[in-house]
Order: C-alpha cells, then sequence, then structure tokens
C-alpha cells in the first residue's frame, strides 16, 4: 500500500503536500492488526498522518533525513518498557 509520491523533497497525496524540509520530526506506531506504520509528520504545531508498509517507512525516514539512516523498524514501542 502506497498512497502517497515522493517528488524530490515533497511527499503529496491526494489530499495534502509536504516539503519535508519543513517537518520538524515523525513519529511511527505499528498496527498489529494490519503489520503497516501509522505515521506523522510533525511541523508547526501541525500533523499529517499516513500508513504504510515497513519498507516505505524507511523510504519516508531516508526521504526526510536526505541520508541514508541506519535506523531499526522494529515491532516492539519503546514507550511500552
Amino acid at each position: 500500500m502506497r498512497n502517497y509520491t515522493i517528488e524530490g523533497r515533497y511527499i503529496h497525496g491526494s489530499s495534502y503536500v509536504i516539503h519535508m524540509d519543513n517537518v520538524d520530526f515523525m513519529t511511527w506506531r505499528l498496527n498489529d492488526e494490519t503489520n503497516e506504520y501509522w505515521v506523522k509528520f510533525h511541523y508547526s504545531n501541525k500533523e499529517v498522518r499516513i500508513r504504510v508498509s515497513p519498507n516505505h517507512l524507511k523510504e519516508l525516514v531516508h526521504t526526510w533525513a536526505n541520508e541514508e539512516l541506519d535506523i531499526k523498524i522494529g515491532e516492539q514501542n519503546e514507550l511500552d518498557y
């Protein structure tokens, strides 16, 4: 499932466009029922939410960071510990 497009430093879906330079930080959480990640882009007291696969999550993080990061996408929520 990929309901967005990345073009350069922009990500857009059917109802939004975000310039990745404006995103302050990203958060995500695994939905155990669908095995998808629910991602939030946080910027200027606003947020945009999308659902993505684990591979698409890595692609989004790399696009936002503007570099390849060695991130570990886990199935556990760190806040649960």
